[in-house]
């Protein structure tokens, strides 16, 4: 079947090691199938408001999978098309949890990441490149307090960039204890926290059949655990040569890794 949507991951997936640079080759491969209409989809764990170099590398970019399928926007209108956030009083116990075991986290609604400001040390010297970690800033909502900051919302995701070794086995207990959650991660260490049934999979099945367009004519790439359900989804997917053992048992096919164009390697193929 043709293929009329290709939706893909970002970090570790379309991006360069700098989590911020599309090369040219994948740049030119999806410029070329969206001339010939096939939607392009951009598929993350972050919120819409941390996507803006991504969104100027890809100005024909059709639709946005955001905070693993919380919210989907429409690029060319800036509409919220879909939502699925998690409530007040349920992600209140999870940011319980995060505190409890000195994770270092942020909360995701409205489009932006929220981070306490006792945490910004952290993130600014241990997890990400300098550059990156700059750029992110600009697009992070400073607070004292999360939960009061955001009081009464639903948020679209929860996220717990990192936490202590020894404290970690015991918040994800309590974790995986709460109901009506989805958890996941993209990379190694970290926990994605969604309502359950959220997830990229879930989003984009949602947003095809809005458009009309069925499974078989999906093509999807990823290299994470947050990838499984699209990977799952999609007629046509392929996990990075780097991704993890999940990511490629859920893809019908493994491409080249996101250092060597394996998103372009694959596209090229159906142009």
């Amino acid at each position: 079947m043709k293929t009329l949507l290709i939706a893909m991951d970002l970090d570790g997936t379309l991006l360069s090691e700098d989590h911020e640079t599309i090369s040219a080759r994948n740049r030119e491969a999806l410029r070329a199938a969206s001339e010939r209409g096939v939607k392009i989809v951009i598929a993350s764990g972050r919120t819409r408001g941390v996507m803006g170099s991504v969104y100027a590398q890809l100005p024909f970019a059709d639709y946005a999978v955001t905070s693993n399928g919380a919210a989907v926007y429409d690029l060319k209108t800036g509409d919220r098309v879909c939502y699925q956030g998690i409530p007040y009083e349920k992600w209140c116990k999870v940011y319980d949890i995060f505190r409890r075991h000195g994770s270092v986290f942020e909360v995701y609604a409205d489009g932006r990441a929220h981070m306490e400001r006792r945490l910004f040390v952290h993130y600014e010297n241990d997890l990400l490149p300098r550059d990156f970690v700059e750029n992110l800033k600009k697009s992070i909502v400073p607070v004292e307090n999360a939960r009061e900051y955001l009081k009464g919302k639903s948020i679209e995701k929860i996220c717990a960039l990192t936490t202590d070794p020894v404290e970690y086995p015991q918040a994800l207990a309590e974790l995986n204890a709460l109901p009506g959650l989805c958890l996941t991660s993209s990379i190694p260490g970290n926990v994605e926290i969604n309502e359950a049934g959220t997830n990229k999979g879930s989003a984009l099945a949602a947003l095809c059949e809005t458009l009309g367009i069925p499974r078989e004519a999906v093509m999807a790439f990823g290299d994470a655990g947050n990838d499984v359900e699209m990977l799952t989804f999609a007629g046509q997917s392929y996990a990075m040569e780097n991704g993890t053992p999940e990511a490629k048992a859920a893809a019908k096919a493994v491409t080249r890794s996101n250092a060597e164009d394996g998103v372009a390697a694959a596209v090229e193929q159906i142009l």
